[in-house]
């Protein structure tokens, strides 16, 4: 099926072909390289060819300056290699598309990436290089808290010891004063929670931290706040409990309790000051929604976190899903095992 004019071009092809588009004066030794190229490119079997042809194209007009007419192709030939590309590719993607955009688009992330591996081990490096400095955090938050060993590696130790207020956040973490003053100021409006483990993987002194960003508030969550947002899914909170963005998948948020507010959730402002679990009448509205909906294949048990609420409770709504015929899929959301590990 080849493609006598512009009528069965996408718009990326279209751009790309009018980009290469030209006469111009070529170079020593380029129009023989293209025309090895074109070669490769018609007799292949594999996208490759087409795509390493077109790139030479787009190359030598933004480098040399020169157009496929000045290299001595024609439209014809460059638009029934466009055909052939999207009559081989599995997902039938276009040469523009292809060449235009996505490797274009690779391109410029690619030196963002270059950058950030050049850069990780020194400023977000990772446990296993960190884990002698890790064993000093954990002995000194252990003697700041009064913790020994069997309570640092327990559930509920972790839990009944989590830090929840700055003064205890100072003790266990080296602060600048100014980080405390904002820390201080932030926690009157967001709460704060984070174990003395997860406290043990914070970098003393390093301000930009990345496990500090994501455990403690930071000045920008009151001091670039934008327009003020209604609560997370009011929009899409059909029943009691329930969260819908998909037809066939609902969320139930059971709990507001997390061993950690992570400073990145959508929902932080409006977790509550004060740790709630809900009645089994809540839950079961809920549920009835759930059963009503025969389209509903997907529920995600989330809060706060699944794994805040007690076995019992935990237990009794995977039995009431289980009950539920077209439910084939549940879920729990948790940080708990990487917030609260646990020997």
């Amino acid at each position: 099926m080849a493609l006598d004019n512009q009528a069965g071009l996408d718009g990326f092809t279209k751009d790309l072909l009018q980009e290469i588009s030209g006469g111009g004066n070529a170079p020593a030794g380029l129009v023989e390289k293209l025309t090895e190229l074109h070669e490769a490119a018609e007799q292949g079997e594999g996208t490759a060819p087409i795509v390493r042809f077109f790139s030479a194209l787009k190359d030598a007009k933004g480098e040399a300056g020169v157009g496929f007419e000045g290299l001595g192709f024609s439209r014809e030939q460059l638009l029934a290699l466009c055909s052939k590309h999207v009559e081989i590719d599995e997902h039938c993607v276009t040469v523009g598309g292809r060449v235009g955009r996505a490797l274009e688009v690779m391109a410029q992330a690619n030196p963002r990436v270059e950058e950030y591996l050049s850069a990780k081990t020194e400023e977000a490096p990772s446990g296993i290089e960190l884990w002698d400095q890790i064993l000093e955090n954990q002995a000194r938050i252990k003697k700041a808290l009064n913790l020994d060993d069997a309570t640092w590696n327990s559930f509920s130790g972790q839990l009944g010891n989590a830090i929840n207020d700055v003064e205890t956040l100072a003790k266990c973490i080296d602060l600048p004063a100014d980080a405390i003053r904002d820390v201080t100021r932030i926690t009157e409006k967001y709460r704060m929670r984070l174990t003395p483990y997860y406290a043990s993987l914070i970098q003393p002194g390093v301000a930009n931290d990345p496990v500090l960003l994501q455990a403690v508030p930071t000045a920008e969550m009151v001091d670039n706040v934008g327009v003020e947002l209604p609560p997370v899914a009011s929009d899409h909170s059909p029943a009691r409990l329930i969260d819908q963005f998909y037809p066939r998948v609902v969320a139930v948020k059971v709990t507001n309790i997390c061993a950690m507010y992570c400073t990145h959730c959508l929902r932080i402002a409006h977790i509550g000051k004060s740790d709630r679990t809900f009645s089994k009448k809540a839950y079961g509205e809920a549920l009835d929604y759930i059963a009503a909906n025969d389209r509903i294949r997907d529920v995600l048990i989330t809060g706060g976190d699944a794994f805040m609420l007690n076995n019992e409770n935990l237990r009794w709504l995977l039995g009431r899903l289980d009950e539920i015929d077209h439910i084939k899929i549940k879920r729990l959301g948790t940080r708990v095992p990487v917030t609260t590990p646990s020997v």
